[in-house]
């Protein structure tokens, strides 16, 4: 089963150079709390084609690797990644692409959505349906009355 999250953040930058450092892959440690180093070409926004080898750290112990292909680069409205190869304990099997949408909000302001697209291996599915539901009850407080 498919699975997709989807968030935004509004940074206080024009859309074009939040697209150049958003895309620039050694900026990623800055910004993404799970990456921990990356390495390929790196010094630039990336280009249709290029990719990437991503150091990460999930679920604050698991380590590993991700190889990242960009499948679609047009500056400075969109961004898609798909993941080659997850070197990740429990994680090997699944399937991953990410997408980036900028939209201006004026001449200084930019909204970055981020849909993150997974397909988990058969035996993680319950595990992640779990998770799920356990970050939404902590995130709306319960949910729960008492009478």
């Amino acid at each position: 089963m498919k699975r997709v999250l989807k968030n935004e953040i509004v940074a206080e930058c024009p859309m074009d150079k939040f697209f150049a450092y958003a895309t620039t892959m050694r900026h990623w440690p800055e910004w993404h709390p799970v990456t921990l180093s990356v390495t390929g070409q790196v010094a630039k926004p990336a280009k249709t084609g290029d990719r990437a080898h991503e150091k990460v750290r999930t679920a604050r112990f698991f380590s590993g690797t991700i190889d990242w292909k960009i499948v679609k680069s047009i500056p400075p409205v969109e961004f898609s990644m798909q993941a080659l190869k997850i070197n990740l304990p429990l994680l090997g099997g699944a399937r991953v692409k990410i997408d980036y949408r900028f939209e201006p909000l004026g001449k200084k302001k930019t909204r970055m959505t981020r849909i993150f697209q997974y397909q988990l291996p058969f035996y993680l599915v319950v595990l992640d349906t779990l998770y799920l539901i356990w970050q939404n009850e902590k995130r709306i407080g319960g949910g729960h009355e008492k009478t």
